[in-house]
């Protein structure tokens, strides 16, 4: 950086490192294009003309920013330990470490197809038909219960059973020909 013969940076410098600082630093705003870049020394410089130039190229807009970003800095320092303590209980959470860990997958349509549809239809048959009909189907007739059940039900569909087409389809083995006798006899 050059300097002058007093030791401190020339106006020349001073213009280059404060052309780019707003170059860099600006956002939109005209607050850099209001101050007189030239008239900028460094330390000790400043006259009053100077620092009232400053203070009015200062308006709301831009002290509003500065506030607000140390009130969020501000924030942003004292939520972090109570962060820290929902993220703990976050975590050993049941619910909550389903439901980040379903957040946290890729969804593919098979994948939310299986955790939505699928699981459910698979505990609702395992609950519903093997643990309540065929454990319980089994446990109510018992060993000898299954033989006792079908001797009961095939007794029942013979007493149904009165033998008229038995007989027909005992001495016409033919099917058309016994077919038309049923229809004609009555």
């Amino acid at each position: 950086m050059a300097r002058n013969e007093t030791g401190q940076p020339s106006q020349l410098s001073q213009g280059y490192l404060l052309e780019s600082l707003s170059k860099s630093v600006r956002s939109g705003s005209n607050f850099y294009s209001k101050l007189r870049l030239n008239s900028i020394t460094w330390l000790g410089g400043l006259g009053d003309d100077d620092v009232h130039s400053w203070l009015d190229a200062l308006n709301e807009k831009e002290l509003s920013r500065l506030i607000k970003n140390f009130l969020r800095a501000s924030v942003a320092y004292n939520v972090n330990p109570v962060a820290d303590q929902f993220q703990r209980a976050f975590q050993t959470s049941t619910f909550c470490n389903r439901l980040y860990s379903f957040f946290n997958k890729r969804w593919f349509f098979d994948q939310v197809l299986n955790d939505f549809l699928v699981r459910s239809f698979l505990r609702f048959g395992y609950e519903v038909s093997f643990e309540a009909l065929d454990k319980g189907a089994i446990e109510i007739l018992g060993p000898y219960g299954i033989s006792y059940t079908f001797r009961r039900l095939a007794e029942r569909i013979s007493q149904l059973q009165s033998g008229f087409v038995v007989r027909r389809v005992r001495y016409d083995p033919w099917p058309p020909a016994w077919w038309g006798r049923l229809l004609r006899c009555g």
